[in-house]
């Protein structure tokens, strides 16, 4: 593969796109996609996957001082767009109220989905929840509204995962209570400990603001 793409660049410029995300297992997987335009005038694209990147920046071993070695003139930009979500979200951390408020999130987030038990109560409690919401006429419903899911957690590589994060507590606010109540009242002193330090977190007024505040600043960004 890598010899039929040289073959189709041949002398032209070209541009390398490089992304890198965490799979369901939590291991980290790199696309590499080569972008130039072929000797017949068409813009081409080529991409691969890899595992394991998890250093694209590394003075020394990353991939971007790889490319340096044999490529001085090759000019390294990270994802702008990226960027400037990590500037926002350290910027708001540097708030003390808006640390905390992550803080608190991450902890429910892994409070809720610590285990596949939890994780089936929570889609029950939601499928209860739109079902009473439905009946009620709150809600309505078409084609693609009001899926079950479950919570995001935030992670800094992740394009748009803080807003994620924040958007899916906000839509299963209801039920994330319903399972840490439960919790709360079930399993070991350690679950039920952090059950009620969760559920004592996001139920306050200075939580709920910000959950709604951060959703809303994050998701200017991510337009």
């Amino acid at each position: 593969m890598r010899a039929a793409i040289r073959e189709e660049i041949g002398d032209s410029v070209f541009c390398l796109l490089i992304d890198e995300a965490r799979d369901e297992s939590k291991r980290e997987q790199m696309a590499v996609v080569l972008r130039f335009v072929d000797k017949h005038d068409y813009v081409q694209e080529r991409g691969q996957w890899y595992d394991g990147a998890n250093n694209m920046r590394g003075e020394w071993n990353g991939l971007q001082a790889l490319f340096l070695k044999d490529c001085p003139s090759a000019h390294y930009v990270h994802c702008l767009a990226h960027r400037l979500q990590l500037a926002l979200v350290s910027s708001a951390k540097e708030v003390n109220p808006v640390y905390q408020f992550f803080s608190k999130l991450t902890m429910t987030v892994n409070v809720v989905t610590a285990s596949s038990k939890r994780h089936d109560q929570l889609r029950a409690a939601q499928a209860i929840h739109i079902s009473n919401m439905f009946a009620t006429n709150e809600i309505s419903t078409s084609c693609g509204l009001n899926q079950i899911g479950t919570l995001q957690r935030a992670g800094n590589i992740r394009w748009g995962s803080y807003l994620n994060s924040a958007r899916s507590l906000i839509c299963l606010f209801h039920s994330t209570c319903v399972v840490l109540e439960k919790c709360s009242e079930e399993g070991n002193y350690s679950t039920r400990g952090e059950a009620t330090s969760a559920y004592d977190a996001i139920t306050t007024f200075e939580f709920v603001f910000l959950l709604h505040l951060m959703k809303d600043m994050l998701g200017i960004s991510h337009d």
